[in-house]
C-alpha cells in the first residue's frame, strides 16, 4: 500500500551556467608589474608619514625647547626673586635677632637673679663644667648614711628634672651634638643616684644589728621619702619559716607580699621609687657593677648557688675579705663596664638614649620599646645579706667585703619558672598610683560608674579600667609584661596591685604614642604678645597660652593637672610636666612606626627637621596677628613638603572660625635645594572642603622665600604690621613651642 512504499530520493538541482566564462590568468609579467606598482604606493605612503612624522617631532622638539628654556627663564627669575627678597628682608631680619639676643640676656640675668635669691645650689644644666665638677665630686665621695645619702639624692633628681628640661629644649632647637653631651651627663647623673642609694642600703645591711629595735626578732624595717624619691628596706636575718610575709611600707604607700621561699631567706627585699625612668642605665650600670665583681670573684658563691638552682646566699662566704680588693681598680671596672654594657638582670628601661647625636630619637626608649612607664620606676630587688659581726672580748669584728661598699642583687628563686609554679611563688605588690598621674580610661560606654547608685554600693577597691604592669627586660630592651600577672587598679583608691615574679624595675607602661596623631591643631591670637595653641589628640584636648618666655596650661582642666593649671614655665618644662603626667604630646620621630594617618592611611611621615623647624619659625612671625590651623592634606605632601592654613585675625575677640572658608589662605612649604634659603612658599587653591588636593598656585601668586611674604599680597597693612613690631622674644617662643609638640609632623 502507500505506507509501506519507500519514497524515491531526491534528484540533484541542475546547476546553473557560470557567468562570462573562465577567467584569464595573469602572465608572470603583469604579477610583477603589479608588484612593483604596489611597492612604490606604499613606499609613498611610508615617506609621507616619515616627512609628517618629522616635521611634528621636529615641532614637539621646538616646542619642548622653548618650554625649557620658559622654565629656566621663570626659575631663574625665581631664583633670583628669592635672592632678592633675602637681601631686603636682611636688615629687619638683623635689627630683629639683635634685639633677640638682648630680650634673652635680660631673660638669663632675671633667671640667674631669681637662683640667687633662692640660693639655690644647683648646677646651671648648660653649665657644662659646673654639672661635671657636680658630679666627679659625688662619684668620688662616700656617704654611707643612709638620710644625707638620701638628700644627695634628692638634689640630684632635682639636678635631673632640669636637665631634662634643658634637653627637651635644645632637642627643639635640633642641637643634636648638644643633644649628645646632654645625654651623657643624665646618664652620670643617675650613676650618682645608684651609687649613694647603694652604698647607704650597703651601710644598713652592714650594721643592721644595731638598727633593729629587737634583735632576737631578726627583722628590720626602713621606710623613707626623700622628696619624689621612696626608700623601704626589710632585712630579714631570722629565716623564720612562714607562709608568707606581709612588709607594710606604709610611709611610702607601699605593700609588699613575700611568699615563703624568699621569707624563710636571711636576705634583704629593698623597693626604690623614682619619679624619673632610668632603667636602661641603670640596668648597664649594675652589670657594669657585677662583671667588676664578678673579675674579683666577689660573685662566685652568687653564682654557684644560681647555677645549682638554690634559693639565694646565706652570709657572704666566698666574698672577697681584702678591703683593697673591694676597692678594685679603675682600670678593671672600666673594662668590665665596657664588657657588660647593656647586660644584667638588676635595671630599669625607659628613656635612657644611646650616643646619637645624629638622630637623638633612635635610642629613646621608644627605639626598642615603644612602652613609656606612667607616674615613676619602681625598683624591686632581693639582696645578699654581708657577713655579721663578731664580738670578741670588748672588740667588734667585722668583716670587710665588696658588700661593704655596695650591695649584691639576688635573682627571684622561680624567675625563669613558668604556669602555676612560678604563680604561687610571686610576690604581691600594692602601691597608690600619684594624683598628678592620668590613669587609662575605661571603655568606651562605660565610665566605671554607672549611677550614683551604683557608686555607693561600688567599694574603693574594686577594679577599674585595665591596665598594664612590666618589667624592664635589660636583654632585650623593652618593657615586657612576662612574669607578671593580675594586674589590677582601683579607680577611688588608685591602688594598683599586681603578682611579679621579676626582681628588677617595674611600672604601669602605656605606649609613648598613646595621645597620637592629633586630630587638629590650631594658633589663634588673642593679643599682639599671646597667642592659644590648642591641639586635639586622642583622648585630651590640649590648649596653652604661649607669651614672651613662658607658656601657660589652659585645658583640660582635670584633677590630675590643677596643680600645674595657669603656671607660668617654659615650654620644654611644660611638656615635661605633662609628660611625667602621662599626656605625652612632645613626639619624636620614632612614633611615626606607630601610628597611622586618617588621612592617608599609612604611617605618619615627619618632615625632615631643619625644614620642619624653619616652617615653626615661619608660622611663629604671624602668630601676633594671624590664625595657623591644620590641613588634612598635609601628610599627603610627605617628608619635604607641608601644608596649613593661615587668616587674618586682629579681631581678637572674634572666632577665626566663623566666617566663610575661603578667608582661610592655603601655603605650601617646599623644600627647594637650589633656592637661597633650602626652601620656598606659595599660596595654593587648595580646600579643606575639596575631595582631592589641588596644589595649583592661587590666582597672580608666585613663590616666596618667607610665609610673611606670601600671606602680604592677601592682607591688610595693618596686620603685616602688627606681626612685624611683635616682640620677637615672644615669636621664639611659639617657635619653640611648636618644635616641641610638632603638630605639621603628627597630624
Amino acid at each position: 500500500g502507500e505506507r509501506g512504499r519507500q519514497r524515491p530520493p531526491d534528484l540533484p538541482a541542475t546547476m546553473p551556467p557560470k557567468k562570462g566564462g573562465k577567467k584569464k590568468k595573469k602572465s608572470k609579467e603583469e604579477l610583477e608589474a603589479e608588484r612593483i606598482e604596489r611597492e612604490a604606493e606604499e613606499a609613498r605612503i611610508k615617506a609621507e608619514e616619515d616627512r609628517i612624522r618629522a616635521e611634528e617631532e621636529a615641532r614637539r622638539a621646538e616646542e619642548e625647547r622653548k618650554r625649557l628654556e620658559e622654565l629656566a627663564r621663570l626659575r631663574a627669575e625665581e631664583l633670583a626673586r628669592l635672592i632678592a627678597e633675602r637681601e631686603e628682608d636682611a636688615h629687619d631680619e638683623a635689627a630683629r635677632a639683635l634685639k633677640l639676643r638682648e630680650l634673652l640676656e635680660m631673660e638669663a640675668e632675671r633667671v640667674e637673679w631669681e637662683k640667687t635669691l633662692a640660693c639655690s645650689t644647683k648646677p646651671d644644666p648648660s653649665d657644662d663644667a659646673a654639672i661635671n665638677t657636680y658630679v666627679t665630686e659625688q662619684m668620688e665621695t662616700s656617704e654611707p648614711r643612709l638620710e644625707k645619702a638620701g638628700k644627695i639624692v634628692d638634689h640630684t633628681a632635682q639636678i635631673v628634672n632640669d636637665l631634662n628640661v634643658e634637653l627637651a629644649r635644645v632637642r627643639g632647637l635640633h642641637d643634636y651634638v648638644r643633644v649628645g653631651r646632654l645625654l651623657d651627663f643624665r646618664r652620670r647623673l643617675y650613676d650618682v643616684v645608684t651609687k649613694k642609694l647603694d652604698e647607704a642600703t650597703a651601710n644598713v645591711l652592714t650594721y643592721s644589728s644595731e638598727y633593729m629595735e629587737d634583735p632576737l626578732a631578726g627583722e628590720l624595717m626602713v621606710q623613707h621619702k626623700f622628696g619624689d624619691t621612696s626608700y623601704a628596706i626589710w632585712v630579714n636575718k631570722g629565716g623564720r619559716a612562714l607562709r608568707m610575709k606581709s612588709l607594710p611600707f606604709t610611709e611610702v604607700g607601699l605593700q609588699v607580699d613575700v611568699p615563703k621561699p624568699i621569707a624563710t631567706q636571711n636576705v634583704a627585699i629593698r623597693t626604690i621609687w623614682h619619679e624619673f625612668d632610668h632603667a636602661k642605665d641603670r640596668a648597664e650600670s649594675v652589670a657594669a657593677l657585677e662583671a667588676y665583681l664578678r673579675s674579683i670573684g666577689a660573685l662566685a658563691e652568687v653564682d654557684a648557688t644560681s647555677a645549682k638552682g638554690g634559693k639565694g646566699g646565706k652570709g657572704g662566704k666566698g666574698a672577697a675579705e681584702s678591703k683593697d680588693e673591694s676597692k678594685g681598680s679603675e682600670e678593671s671596672k672600666a673594662k668590665a663596664a665596657s664588657e657588660a654594657k647593656g647586660e644584667g638582670e638588676g635595671g630599669e628601661g625607659g628613656d635612657g638614649e644611646a650616643d646619637v647625636p645624629a638622630d637623638p630619637d633612635a635610642g629613646t626608649s621608644v627605639g626598642t620599646s615603644r612602652d613609656v612607664p606612667l607616674g615613676g620606676v619602681m625598683y624591686v630587688e632581693m639582696l645578699r645579706l654581708p657577713p655579721g659581726s663578731k664580738q670578741v672580748l670588748t672588740w667588734t669584728l667585722q668583716q670587710v667585703t665588696a658588700e661593704t661598699k655596695t650591695v649584691t642583687r639576688l635573682p627571684h628563686p622561680m624567675k625563669d619558672q613558668v604556669g602555676a609554679a612560678a604563680a604561687a611563688q610571686a610576690l604581691k605588690i600594692r602601691f597608690t598610683m600619684p594624683k598628678h598621674v592620668i590613669m587609662p580610661s575605661a571603655p568606651e560606654g562605660d565610665d566605671g560608674v554607672d549611677d550614683a547608685k551604683d557608686a555607693e554600693e561600688k567599694p574603693a577597691d574594686a577594679p577599674g579600667p585595665p591596665i598594664r604592669v612590666a618589667h624592664w627586660d635589660a636583654a632585650a630592651g623593652v618593657w615586657s609584661e612576662e612574669g607578671i600577672t593580675e594586674a589590677e587598679y582601683a579607680p577611688d583608691s588608685r591602688l594598683v596591685t599586681f603578682h611579679t615574679s621579676r626582681l628588677t624595675a617595674m611600672a604601669v607602661v602605656q605606649p609613648r604614642h598613646m595621645h597620637l596623631p592629633f586630630f587638629s591643631w590650631q594658633l589663634v591670637p588673642s593679643s599682639p604678645e599671646e597667642t592659644v595653641l590648642s591641639i586635639e589628640s586622642q583622648r585630651f584636648t590640649v590648649s596653652i597660652e604661649i607669651t614672651p618666655a613662658k607658656v601657660r596650661l589652659l585645658e583640660p582642666a582635670i584633677p590630675e593637672l590643677e596643680e600645674m593649671l595657669g603656671v607660668p614655665m617654659l615650654p620644654a618644662q611644660l611638656l615635661q610636666a605633662l609628660a611625667r603626667s602621662g599626656l605625652v604630646i612632645d613626639p619624636i620621630d620614632e612614633d611615626a612606626k606607630y601610628v597611622t594617618s586618617s588621612f592617608t592611611g599609612s604611617n605618619m611621615v615627619p618632615k625632615e627637621r631643619a625644614f620642619e623647624r624653619q616652617l615653626y619659625l615661619d608660622a611663629a612671625s604671624l602668630a601676633p596677628a594671624f590664625a595657623l590651623r591644620s590641613s588634612k592634606w598635609n601628610q599627603q605632601q610627605g617628608a619635604r613638603a607641608a601644608v596649613l592654613y593661615a587668616k587674618e585675625s586682629l579681631d581678637y575677640d572674634e572666632d577665626p572660625d566663623e566666617g566663610d572658608e575661603t578667608d582661610w589662605r592655603c601655603a605650601l612649604f617646599e623644600i627647594d635645594e637650589e633656592a637661597v634659603d633650602g626652601i620656598r612658599v606659595s599660596l595654593v587653591k587648595a580646600m579643606e572642603s575639596d575631595e582631592e588636593y589641588n596644589g595649583g598656585r592661587a590666582e597672580m601668586e608666585v613663590t616666596h622665600r618667607r610665609l610673611g611674604r606670601a600671606i602680604a599680597t592677601r592682607a591688610t597693612p595693618e596686620a603685616m604690621e602688627v606681626a612685624s613690631e611683635a616682640s620677637p622674644l615672644f615669636q621664639r617662643t611659639v617657635a619653640e613651642t611648636l618644635s616641641l609638640v610638632r603638630p605639621l609632623s603628627f597630624h
